[in-house]
């Protein structure tokens, strides 16, 4: 690992086979509880920044590079995501979130979201250069109703809006996630 910046504050951590490939990274992390298990990741120039996240994760696989992203008390319980990320900007705050079984390939997105709170299963994305912008007041929809917010996805597309929308949420939540690891072992082989 080169060049990381890492200032943490209260975390619980529990990291069991952990591969981890981190380069460039500036971490301000606050009051995580982080469970994590079986991770590979391999990470280039993020700049996170993240405050009161509960997160358990068990067997992600994530490549990510250059992200940008700025998350605020999150609650994310995820399994099994497999997530290819790049070039995503995230913004987001006040989420929960339970995730499982996801498939996420992403490429290009910009995303702000703001109170959202979803539950998604056995979900399988693919997204490439979407923007989307997402606030609190979505209307409540009941579970199984097909949502297509015009956000720009072309008539066709074999998905809706909301679906695509919500893989990159999630996927970038796993991808941020998973660079504990790293930027934990990061800061306690330097302070040992």
């Amino acid at each position: 690992m080169t060049g990381e910046q890492v200032v943490m504050t209260g975390e619980q951590v529990a990291m069991t086979g952990e591969q981890v490939v981190i380069t460039g990274e500036q971490v301000a992390m606050t009051g995580e509880q982080v469970v994590m298990t079986g991770e590979q990741v391999v990470m280039t120039g993020e700049q996170v920044a993240m405050t009161g996240e509960q997160v358990v994760m068990t067997g992600e696989q994530v490549v990510m590079t250059g992200e940008q992203v700025v998350m605020a008390g999150e609650q994310v319980v995820m399994t099994g995501e497999q997530v290819v990320m790049t070039g995503e900007q995230v913004v987001m705050t006040g989420e929960q979130v339970v995730m499982t079984g996801e498939q996420v390939v992403m490429t290009g997105e910009q995303v702000v979201m703001t109170g959202e709170q979803v539950v998604m299963t056995g979900e399988q994305v693919v997204m490439t250069g979407e923007q989307v912008v997402m606030t609190a007041g979505t209307p409540d929809t009941p579970p199984g109703t097909p949502l297509s917010i015009p956000l720009g996805t072309p008539p066709g597309t074999p998905w809706h809006n909301l679906t695509l929308h919500l893989a990159l949420h999630f996927a970038s939540h796993l991808a941020l996630y998973l660079a504990l690891p790293g930027i934990i072992k990061h800061f306690t082989w330097h302070s040992t």
